[in-house]
């Protein structure tokens, strides 16, 4: 979730937990306990200073932990507790109940939280929301701006803001529910053999979804669509490229589906070779990052014959090295790289 979004909330949240719309001892204290809540689970980014492979693990991990949220709470209220010299128990609610926030909209959007860091690897994303949710920034920000000049309902002003998202969160599980029914329409009139759906919210609109079937022999079939435009929209020469892609977003009886293989077209050796690669890719840290990287060809490095996958949700981007991962077995181990948008690889992981 967008940092911005996130101390809105958690501000949304402070002042709606107050007993009474009265300021009270607190004061200007708890908005500043809320912002430090907000803002703390994005400091994930520092982990980028110890390389790639180090941010990407710990990327939406620890710091949005709901084992470690008691104890980042309690840090945070006693950080405000000391500075502003009051008892850091009359913050504690607020920290808590701000880094909740934080937390419960990232997994709501479509980021995949590791919400039992560090103990467990494994990610849960509900994709509900693009992490960049233009209408609960409005929403937010006019409800807090609002609480900021009529101070005397600031409590009661605070709640109906929170109120007017929760009924936005309801609009958008129907608008989840419609696109999930189009996916299972859409397998059951190619008799498919489903093993997966996906169903993932996109940027600019809540009406705006991306559907990926996954099967069981591994092919991944995907298409993005808007869920109540009757016609295409034309795009031609002087199209910005905003509009190239709200285009792609296609009327649900016109969608265009794209069919890739996870491994691709290889014979019967290579096939085994590259299914047991996979395999062990799937099990590894990274197995979010790679859910929907396809095989795309064989690279030479430094006289390795490697596997080149790319994440089929960039394909169409400007930048080719979006999305780009390249595995090179070593012996018996496998190494991971990822691109950056230059090409350059930087090695992620080594999975034995």
């Amino acid at each position: 979730m967008n940092i911005i979004i996130s101390i809105l909330l958690a501000v949304l949240v402070a002042y709606a937990l107050k007993k009474r719309n009265a300021a009270g001892e607190l004061a200007w204290w708890r908005l500043v306990a809320a912002l430090f809540a907000g803002a703390f689970p994005h400091i994930q980014i520092l982990a980028f200073f110890f390389g790639q492979a180090a941010y990407e693990k710990h990327l939406f991990a620890e710091t949005y932990s709901l084992f470690l949220l008691p104890l980042w709470a309690l840090g945070l209220a006693w950080l405000v507790g000391k500075i502003s010299k009051r008892d850091w128990k009359r913050f504690y609610l607020i920290t808590f109940s701000g880094l909740a926030v934080s937390i419960l909209f990232t997994l709501f959007s479509t980021e995949g939280v590791r919400l039992f860091a560090p103990a467990f690897k494994w990610r849960a994303s509900l994709n509900l929301m693009y992490s960049f949710d233009f209408i609960i920034l409005v929403i937010a920000s006019i409800t807090v701006a609002f609480t900021m000049v009529v101070r005397a309902w600031r409590r009661d002003i605070a709640r109906v803001g929170c109120s007017v998202i929760l009924l936005y969160l309801v609009a958008l599980i129907t608008f989840q529910q419609k696109a999930t029914s189009f996916a299972h329409d859409y397998i059951d009139a190619l008799s498919l053999d489903a093993k997966r759906v996906y169903v993932l919210a996109q940027p600019v609109s809540p009406l705006n979804w991306r559907v990926v079937v996954r099967t069981q022999d591994d092919r991944l079939h995907d298409t993005r669509i808007h869920l109540f435009r009757k016609k295409k929209l034309k795009t031609d020469d002087t199209s910005t490229r905003a509009w190239r892609v709200f285009s792609t977003y296609a009327p649900m009886d016109q969608a265009t589906w794209g069919i890739y293989r996870r491994i691709g077209r290889t014979t019967n050796g290579a096939n085994i070779e590259l299914r047991d690669t996979w395999n062990r890719l799937r099990k590894s840290h990274y197995n979010w990052h790679l859910r929907f990287a396809v095989f795309r060809k064989y690279i030479d490095m430094n006289g390795t014959r490697c596997v080149k996958w790319r994440d089929l949700r960039r394909f169409g981007t400007k930048n080719k090295n979006i999305g780009v991962y390249v595995s090179c077995k070593n012996g018996k181990k496998i190494d991971l790289y990822q691109a950056d948008r230059a090409g350059s690889l930087s090695k992620l992981e080594r999975i034995y």
